[in-house]
């Protein structure tokens, strides 16, 4: 009888939502364990209210396993669980799972430019009417329908839950971690941080965040004191941290961030040190040298709770255990990002490949850097299989991967950067900020490499 009635609701444009993450300030609502009435627990502030919530379509699938995502306009910032019934007015389509707009009757929709913020809607999505909206909605019901009884996630990268199914409902019929839907209260500067550098079937185990830290007063701008945030992440690959590239607080334009890493493979101790200044720090060993993380003393208990997660990866003598191997594809060198600089630029970019390929054999990903205003000479870094060759000005350096420290990269609308630390020895290579992709690829080859040498 529910199901027939949400079917007639259905083809009215009506629908049932279940609101997942508000929006705006408001007070948080639980049932209370003896009574079971809901029960106002505490009061929610917040920032910029666009209008909406966000929540999930009640006894809906978009194909892989998880809810379809719903906007609604309400009139004031409601709550997490609150089911709210209302009218579908359209929807955003793209390459992404689809997310649907409902609003209140009577509640104005907010402009299309505040629904795209509200939602992460990327720019390819373009915005259709109820019509559609409801075939989707329709077509959710049913694959909802038809996976019912084995419901789980089939697609889509691994690491990311999103936040169309909450983890009370999904945990058990999906594979990710309460650490990767959480993923969506970090700032989204991180987020394409960690779609740059992980694999698309990682999974993150553990993370802290380090908050951004403001000037308070006379004595805070003259301390010495790191005010950028920070997040030390964990995967079943590696380990990461990464810190904002320019201080928030300074600047109102998102300049991205810088990134450490390690593969766990490569770990070879782990502790946590006490540092003055109301600091703990989570150092990471390898051969070459390794990675620190520095955080605020509030948060020990979670960077001990990292430190004993870590160790897990310390590989003690030669042991049982087995050690992944990764496979490398080669990634071909694409000379329309030199042309963009000349034809001089690509001509140079081919000469310095090929170069490093007669001495160090086959590539896997490489990245040029063309003469541009403050660079005036040509380079090229490339991944091979012992280590990481930067080739230019008639000479060239080489980084082996079995004695590498850690890998670093650069993600800002400024500059892109990747490079290399062994002992007392650097290798940093600059390209142009608009080959990232490049950049990030060569990364990702670089870190698979380093661990099957570990």
């Amino acid at each position: 009888m529910i199901a027939a009635n949400r079917r007639l609701e259905l083809d009215a444009g009506i629908v049932h939502v279940d609101v997942e993450e508000p929006g705006g300030p408001g007070v948080d609502v639980e049932l209370d364990a003896v009574t079971r009435r809901p029960v106002a627990v505490r009061a929610r502030s917040g920032g910029l209210w666009l209008g909406v919530d966000r929540g999930a379509l009640v006894d809906s699938d978009d194909g892989s396993g998880r809810s379809l995502a719903v906007l609604v306009a309400v009139p004031v910032s409601t709550f997490a669980g609150c089911r709210i019934r209302a009218r579908l007015v359209g929807a955003f389509e793209g390459p992404a799972a689809a997310v649907l707009v409902a609003c209140l009757d009577g509640v104005p929709v907010p402009a299309e430019a505040s629904l795209r913020a509200a939602g992460g809607i990327a720019d390819r999505s373009s915005f259709v009417g109820p019509d559609r909206a409801v075939s989707i909605a329709r077509a959710g019901r049913h694959e909802f329908r038809r996976r019912q009884s084995h419901a789980r996630v089939t697609a889509g990268r691994a690491w990311s839950a999103g936040w169309a199914l909450p983890p009370e409902l999904a945990r058990s019929s999906t594979p990710h971690s309460a650490a990767e839907y959480s993923l969506r209260r970090l700032p989204p500067r991180f987020i394409r941080g960690l779609d740059g550098v992980l694999d698309r079937e990682e999974r993150i185990l553990y993370w802290v965040e380090r908050p951004p830290r403001d000037a308070s007063g006379v004595l805070d701008r003259l301390r010495p004191t790191e005010r950028r945030s920070a997040l030390l992440l964990l995967t079943d690959r590696q380990l990461i941290w990464m810190i904002d590239h320019a201080d928030p607080g300074r600047f109102l334009v998102d300049w991205g961030v810088d990134i450490g890493l390690i593969p766990v493979e490569s770990v070879a101790g782990v502790a946590v040190n006490e540092l003055p200044g109301r600091a703990v720090e989570l150092r990471a060993a390898t051969t070459g040298g390794g990675l620190a993380a520095s955080l605020p003393t509030e948060l020990t208990p979670e960077v001990r709770v990292m430190s004993r997660l870590v160790a897990r990866f310390v590989r003690q003598g030669e042991g049982r255990l087995p050690v992944r191997r990764y496979s490398v594809e080669a990634v071909a060198f694409d000379p329309e990002l030199p042309r963009r600089f000349g034809a001089t630029a690509e001509v140079e970019a081919l000469q310095l490949l090929r170069s490093i390929e007669a001495v160090h054999g086959p590539v896997d990903a490489a990245i040029s850097s063309p003469r541009r205003p403050g660079r005036r000479r040509a380079a090229v870094l490339a991944v091979t299989g012992e280590g990481l060759v930067r080739a230019g000005a008639g000479s060239i350096d080489r980084l082996e991967f079995a004695g590498l420290g850690r890998l670093e990269l650069t993600l800002s609308e400024l500059i892109g950067r990747v490079g290399a630390v062994a002992g007392n020895r650097r290798l940093t290579f600059d390209y142009p900020a608009p080959f990232s992709a490049v950049g990030t690829a060569a990364l990702r080859a670089a870190r698979r490499r380093w661990a099957n040498a570990s």
